[in-house]
């Protein structure tokens, strides 16, 4: 059970996810659909959370990486549609039919499995098609689709085809060769599916970058993951957006905050933390903080980040350990046990983003949220 005052907690805020999710379906047309990714739970913001809030926002379309996310979703909303993007063992297979998920497959395999499913259950099997187009991760590649496509046409009555697919490899990148080359191979793809006779619903290869990039790609479902949560995919797309008639603005809807467990005062020439990495220069006053790598403020931030305390920046020192840190708050003179310090977010006129944190860990915004530990508390505010 969750304790009512937590020493470290996410914030989430639910206006800034209603006004991402505006801002994105403003960029599609008509008949495109906005399926929001809360794969890797919700890109560490708490899938459960964000799966409601989103549902209040108009969103009824979910894609998750594997079952157990996609039941947390319909145990919240029993009539979203949810798509699973990962690998699904045999075994998965009667749980996928009985609660209508949509899964993606790419071989034969597969197939007759989910088509075993429904036989059992005397239902169907909701499938989603995955192609190769040029990233090399999960997919039927362009040579084996016809003999596919005749496979999926003999369980007709077992299996619904329900979508099809792909995923770039560099649509973070304007204007990207590779990417057109993609949309063509996916376009032969669609064209085959169309000879065979078959007709998904749902026919989605845009992720967020190409969601704000390339319109060509909408087709009528796009997949937001990382726009979704306020962070843009990368700095050429922000930049691309900036200089459009119809950019839009994209709000962080996390923020990750923790308390001031203890205040030290340093003398010259004594260390602080783990190898004592950090010798001081001069008198020093440093502040405790309850939060390490265990939480998912990486150790490799040591020396290199900061935290807003009352407004102001303060460095962090030292080695970050498992559960807790120190950071420099010498020019903070009224600073106390219990003060609120911003690990990630704004406080006053600074703000630490996802990006600047990424930035001093060698890393991407991406892993940043999604690594911060589950087990905090997220509070919607």
């Amino acid at each position: 059970m969750a304790t009512s005052h937590p020493k470290t907690w996410v914030e989430i805020s639910s206006a800034a996810l209603a006004a991402n999710i505006s801002a994105l379906k403003k960029m599609l047309g008509p008949d495109t659909q906005l399926c929001a990714v809360v794969k890797a739970n919700a890109y560490g913001h708490d899938i459960e959370t964000i799966a409601r809030l989103a549902s209040t926002s108009g969103v009824s379309c979910f894609a998750v990486d594997h079952l157990d996310e996609a039941l947390v979703v319909r145990s919240r909303l029993s009539d979203a549609e949810i798509i699973i993007l990962g690998y699904a063992p045999p075994e998965w297979a009667d749980t996928i039919v009985e609660n209508r998920f949509i899964q993606t497959i790419y071989s034969e395999e597969s197939l007759k499995n989910l088509s075993d499913a429904a036989l059992r259950a005397r239902s169907q099997a909701r499938i989603n098609l995955k192609i190769e187009t040029g990233t090399h991760r999960q997919g039927i590649e362009l040579k084996k689709l016809w003999g596919f496509l005749r496979t999926i046409r003999q369980y007709e009555k077992t299996i619904e085809f329900t979508g099809v697919s792909s995923h770039f490899a560099d649509a973070e990148t304007p204007g990207s060769a590779y990417s057109a080359y993609q949309m063509e191979l996916f376009a032969e793809a669609l064209r085959l599916i169309e000879e065979a006779g078959l007709a998904p619903r749902y026919k989605h290869f845009a992720c967020s970058a190409a969601i704000v990039l390339d319109p060509n790609t909408h087709f009528n479902l796009v997949r937001s993951g990382i726009a979704l949560y306020g962070i843009w995919p990368s700095e050429a797309v922000r930049r691309v957006n900036r200089v459009r008639q119809n950019a839009i603005d994209l709000h962080p809807v996390l923020a990750w905050k923790t308390r001031i467990a203890q205040i030290k005062e340093l003398q010259p020439g004594e260390c602080v933390g783990y190898g004592m990495t950090f010798r001081s220069d001069r008198p020093l006053r440093i502040a405790v903080l309850p939060v390490g790598y265990s939480d998912g403020y990486r150790r490799v931030f040591s020396r290199k980040a900061s935290v807003l305390v009352r407004g102001h920046a303060c460095p962090v020192i030292g080695t970050i350990c498992m559960n807790m840190m120190m950071i420099d708050v010498s020019q903070l003179p009224m600073v106390k046990e219990g003060d609120i310090v911003t690990l990630l977010g704004r406080d006053g006129m600074h703000q630490i983003s996802a990006e600047e944190l990424a930035e001093w860990g060698s890393t991407i915004a991406y892993e940043i949220v999604t690594q911060i530990n589950p087990l905090l508390p997220r509070l919607v505010v």
